[in-house]
């Protein structure tokens, strides 16, 4: 008796041990498509801004109220301050303001991604990633920036956005 409960308990941990492998398997899967879901929303949003592409770029954001948060760096919101004293450390803006600003350029601007990390279930999503901004070639401004996401009906859609804002010559 004994040695039947024995190898049940075995049997058990092992189908229990199976059914863990396959779901770790499944949700790196998954995972992995979300990554790829999403690389496609930062690909068309960096192509976008290149391009001046109002359609594409709107159509990423869940609507365009969706806020846009530029936060600056201690030296240049003191250089700011000396041109502007009311300037405030946080830049609150929305994501059709955005869209418009970039379109409306007549510089061309162009946003580099790297080390971009993706956290996502399928339902949100946060991006986090080192960002340098270009406008006709010349580094404006870098930092980090954060994307949350949800995936919508229409696929996944930015939902705000927070960077942090450096204008001090950038160091590759």
């Amino acid at each position: 008796m004994k040695r039947i409960f024995a190898l049940a308990l075995c049997m058990i941990a092992s189908i229990s041990l199976c059914l863990r492998q396959a779901k770790a398997s499944d949700s790196t899967e998954t995972h992995g498509l979300y990554d790829k879901e999403i690389g496609g929303v930062i690909e068309i949003f960096k192509t976008s801004i290149i391009a001046k592409n109002k359609d594409a770029l709107a159509g990423l954001s869940l609507n365009g109220s969706t806020p846009c948060i530029g936060v600056w760096d201690t030296d240049p919101l003191l250089t700011a301050r000396a041109k502007n004293p009311k300037r405030m450390k946080a830049s609150i803006g929305n994501y059709a303001s955005f869209v418009d600003s970039i379109v409306s350029a007549k510089e061309q601007d162009e946003e580099r991604f790297s080390n971009v990390v993706i956290h996502a279930d399928g339902t949100i999503a946060n991006v986090y990633f080192d960002y340098t901004f270009s406008v006709n070639g010349k580094i404006t401004n870098y930092g980090h920036e954060t994307w949350s996401l949800i995936n919508a009906d229409d696929g996944w859609k930015i939902t705000s956005i927070i960077w942090s804002i450096v204008v001090t010559p950038h160091k590759a």
